[in-house]
């Protein structure tokens, strides 16, 4: 609930500097994202890919991270302070949707590392996966499953916590629990999955195993990390929260949330020498020659290549 001066109860003032700074770098995102996507789903080499599917659902989710906290932290607090209401509900509904843009990440990451799992690792039994030959079915249920889960959640947490430290308990607890389930079969089939690109030479023809199916694997690898970082610095931070009773350590996390968003993007551009050509061709930064047959890497047959 927001104060008299303006501020709301994670601290925020939304017509701050603080405010201000942070719409502005989750529009950057928004902005990069919407681009991003457009570029993934006409590029060629990703077309009717397992890979396009996890990239464009990663994508997805950062857009959604991006609009939910432009609109809750930003718009809202500023309506909150206006009509000095808020309802029951209307938390519940809103927390919801800002934790379910969280966690669906986690389950985006799992899918996609059961896919680069049997692609490296399990080759000759890539397309009799149940997982991977359902991937676009799993992903979006995925979605609705991640909501469920948080409108429960976060119900019991503001209606049957019969303490306000019981409370702050039960949102620690789902912070750490949650993702770690899914975050923990990701990281264990991601481990494989490196050792196995490691040991690939360069012109691997066996599987789905070419130059531009390992860039893909260490792309999907290194944004991995980065949400595992972000999500051990929120423990952090809300920890911290609980401990001081200062909501200001909170400006931290989200702060390298609305960067990750801009980093992804960045860091997939930077990574995909195909996603460059087709962005400098189409915005016309440079006249970029395709290379002749001999020059491409091969391409597998398993329609999981593609950066």
């Amino acid at each position: 609930m927001p104060s008299g001066d303006g501020k709301t109860s994670g601290g925020f003032v939304c017509y701050t500097r603080w405010g201000f700074a942070l719409s502005l770098t989750y529009g950057m995102g928004l902005m990069l994202n919407i681009f991003h996507l457009v570029v993934l789903l006409k590029l060629p080499s990703l077309r009717r890919t397992s890979n396009q599917a996890v990239l464009v659902h990663i994508t997805l989710s950062d857009i959604a991270i991006a609009v939910t906290r432009m609109v809750y932290y930003v718009c809202f607090p500023y309506f909150f302070h206006l009509s000095h209401e808020s309802t029951p509900a209307n938390h519940v509904i809103g927390q919801s949707i800002l934790e379910s843009t969280n966690l669906i990440g986690y389950f985006v990451f799992l899918f996609g590392s059961v896919e680069k799992f049997y692609a490296f690792c399990q080759p000759l039994r890539y397309r009799s996966s149940t997982v991977v030959g359902n991937l676009h079915v799993c992903l979006s249920l995925s979605w609705i499953f991640v909501l469920a889960v948080t409108i429960i959640e976060v119900y019991i947490g503001a209606t049957l916590m019969p303490s306000a430290f019981l409370t702050n308990m039960w949102k620690l607890g789902v912070i750490i629990a949650l993702p770690f389930i899914p975050s923990a079969l990701s990281a264990a089939m991601l481990v494989k999955v490196y050792r196995e690109v490691n040991s690939i030479k360069v012109h691997d023809t066996r599987t789905a195993r070419s130059t531009q199916s390992k860039v893909a694997a260490k792309y999907f690898m290194v944004i991995f990390v980065l949400f595992v970082a972000v999500w051990i610095l929120q423990i952090i931070c809300v920890s911290v929260r609980f401990i001081t009773a200062n909501p200001a350590y909170m400006k931290i996390f989200h702060l390298t949330k609305s960067a990750y968003t801009v980093v992804n993007t960045i860091l997939y551009g930077w990574m995909s020498r195909p996603y460059r050509q087709y962005v400098s061709e189409k915005l016309g930064i440079c006249e970029c020659k395709k290379r002749s047959d001999s020059d491409q890497p091969p391409v597998s047959q398993t329609n999981t290549t593609g950066v």
